[in-house]
């Protein structure tokens, strides 16, 4: 090793969670934890409501419908992948809005100026993926949009807490359609909390809700037919060999 044997190691992370616990176990001795911010907040100061959707079209009238209101000054709307933001950025800006992606395929420089014109107002929505997110710290988010609810309680935790920054009031919404609704569960378990469900007037889901202790169910393997395993596995029999000519002249 390069390091001297007497030394001092600190390690800083936004969440101790997982694999990162794993890797400071690995690399510090006996280590002392210090928590700035708990991640487990009840964050009281935001509002959180779940909408249930039954497909992207109901999503994004959602979506048009929300931020259309007068009290979102600027908002953050996350998305699963990458290509899906680019796109939701595209549809945003058709319908006059001053939208901006923040994903992993943007190098530093593209996103420190996406953030600077947020934080300008040069940009109001900001379409965002959960990498690309962290540390985002711009205290005038009025709302946080799940278009996409997250793999991970602990990531829905750190997406919400982006607004009510700063003892501020924050409004947290969550687009949830039947297949998510288990991911629903684990994040009031998670938080202690039971996150309330609002119908707009006329964007009502039509759809039933799934039970949110059910998964998504995996597809079930197709049946291999009985008759073609036995031609496969069916062992042919050896062909008779022919005598030759010369062979059965000398057999007469």
């Amino acid at each position: 090793s390069c390091t001297p044997p007497s030394r001092q190691t600190l390690l800083f992370s936004a969440t101790l969670q997982g694999s990162v616990i794993q890797l400071s176990e690995a690399l510090l001795k006996n280590p002392v934890e210090i928590v700035v911010k708990a991640e487990k907040e009840n964050h009281e100061n935001i509002k959180q409501s779940l909408h249930y959707a039954d497909n992207l079209q109901h999503k994004n009238r959602l979506l048009d419908h929300i931020l259309s209101q007068e009290n979102v000054t600027n908002a953050i709307v996350f998305t699963s992948t990458k290509r899906h933001a680019n796109q939701l950025v595209g549809d945003l800006k058709d319908k006059q809005y001053l939208a901006a992606a923040l994903h992993g395929n943007m190098n530093q420089r593209q996103r420190t100026r996406t953030i600077a014109q947020l934080r300008n107002g040069t940009v109001k929505i900001l379409v965002a993926t959960d990498v690309a997110a962290r540390g985002i710290d711009v205290q005038a988010i009025s709302h946080v949009i799940n278009y996409d609810l997250p793999e991970t309680a602990e990531d829905y935790v750190h997406r919400i807490g982006r607004t009510g920054r700063a003892g501020a009031k924050g409004i947290a919404l969550s687009f949830v359609t039947g297949r998510d609704a288990y991911k629903v569960k684990k994040i009031e378990k998670f938080t202690a909390q039971e996150i309330a469900i609002e119908v707009i007037a006329g964007l009502e889901p039509t759809g039933k809700k799934q039970d949110t202790e059910q998964k998504p169910r995996k597809r079930a393997r197709p049946q291999r037919k009985e008759g073609a395993y036995r031609r496969i596995h069916e062992k042919k029999k050896p062909a008779k060999k022919r005598s030759s000519p010369r062979k059965r002249q000398k057999n007469r």
